[in-house]
Parts: C-alpha cells; structure tokens; sequence
C-alpha cells in the first residue's frame, strides 16, 4: 500500500490486528516502525495504541504491564 493512501482507519485496523504493536502495523501496511509512528502521531492513534498494548499485558498475566 502506499504511503500516501493509507487512512487513519487502515491504520487503526492495521494496529488492531497487531495488537497495538506499531512494527507488525507497520509491516502489515508496507512502511517502517517510524513512518507508522508519525502517522499515529498524524491521526491521533497513538494513545490507542498505548492502550491496546496494555490491555495484551493484562489478558495475558492479569496484571498491567510495566
């Protein structure tokens, strides 16, 4: 996918199915950890990300993670 075309609900979608992981969305769309860190940044993903990645820590232990 091009850079250029990727919406902010591609990239949300991507981030869901990667858990919140930023590099496996980022692989998933065709672009690098960075550039799918300024795009959250752009649509304002990134606190959502946060948040998924969270949420995997607590299913997993029960507890948050950090």
């Amino acid at each position: 996918m091009r850079t250029s075309r990727i919406t902010a609900e591609a990239l949300l979608q991507a981030l869901v199915d990667a858990c919140g992981n930023v590099t496996r969305a980022g692989f998933a769309l065709g672009i690098s950890k960075t550039h799918t860190m300024r795009l959250a940044a752009r649509y304002e993903l990134r606190e959502e990300a946060a948040q998924m990645r969270a949420d995997v820590g607590r299913k997993a232990t029960g507890r948050p993670r950090g």
